[in-house]
């Protein structure tokens, strides 16, 4: 009888994890964006992307972008746009946005200052990951964005920005994984 019951509760499990295709995992993420004058920060400013409890941002001054694989929360590209200091990091920026495959997290933090060699068409690029209304030309400004590259709405997505001087930019939340 013991033996029949295990039987029984271990085919349920299976059946249960074949209709769910695989089990799902929690996925922490913290986007932490200073601009250099942020009040209450060291130094000129951090860009912080943690996932899973790891720091896997480049810490460039400009645009830092993750992106993160949607089904197995896997980080697939770090990179960093100097968009102060550098007048073509901007279409660097652009490629690498147009490249990111479908169902993939887009996690975003400016460091120190992002503005200077920004362009219109590199801020309409993030807006295919759910930004909006993002702060323009405005020097040593903080933004911090989780956005989605896949079909469809995803209710994970979301930015903070801060004036300069009223930062930092913080994000924090749990995603349920697979997102896929």
């Amino acid at each position: 009888m013991k033996n029949s019951l295990n039987i029984l509760l271990f085919v349920t499990f299976l059946v249960n994890f074949a209709i769910q295709g695989q089990a799902s995992k929690l996925l922490p993420i913290y986007i932490r964006s200073e601009g250099c004058n942020d009040p209450g920060i060291a130094g000129c400013g951090l860009a912080i992307i943690r996932v899973n409890g790891r720091d896997v941002s480049r810490h460039g001054r400009g645009y830092n972008i993750v992106v993160v694989n949607g089904k197995t929360g896997l980080i697939e590209s770090s990179t960093s746009f100097d968009t102060h200091g550098n007048d073509k990091a901007h279409n660097g920026m652009i490629w690498h946005l147009h490249n990111i495959p479908q169902g993939r997290l887009v996690l975003v933090a400016i460091q120190d200052e992002a503005s200077n060699k920004m362009s219109n068409s590199a801020y309409d690029a993030l807006k295919r990951f759910g930004a909006t209304n993002q702060i323009r030309g405005k020097f040593r400004s903080s933004y911090a964005l989780i956005g989605w590259s896949g079909y469809g709405q995803l209710s994970a997505v979301t930015q903070v920005q801060q004036q300069p001087y009223l930062g930092p930019s913080i994000i924090s939340t749990v995603i349920s994984m697979p997102l896929l």
